[in-house]
């Protein structure tokens, strides 16, 4: 039983690890967008990449609302073991 448990955990913090590398390209990558975009809006130029990138912004931070919701459920999984 105890060693069940072990592995539970140990595929638990593996998950959450997981989640924490994916958390951090995604706000990298979100970072970089928001960047571009306001480059982009300050020079004035509204070409298809500018309303790409805000439909990017958009998808990438639902994924990362996303992702702290499973790192707090996954975290929440561990405290309970």
């Amino acid at each position: 039983r105890g060693d069940q448990i072990m592995s539970k955990l140990d595929e638990a913090k593996e998950t959450l690890n997981t989640f924490r590398v994916l958390l951090s390209i995604f706000v990298a990558i979100a970072a970089t967008l928001g960047g571009t975009l306001v480059n982009n809006a300050r020079s004035e130029t509204f070409d298809v990449y500018f309303y790409l990138g805000c439909v990017l912004i958009f998808i990438f931070s639902v994924a990362i609302i996303f992702l702290l919701k499973k790192i707090k459920s996954v975290t929440s999984d561990i405290g309970e073991m």
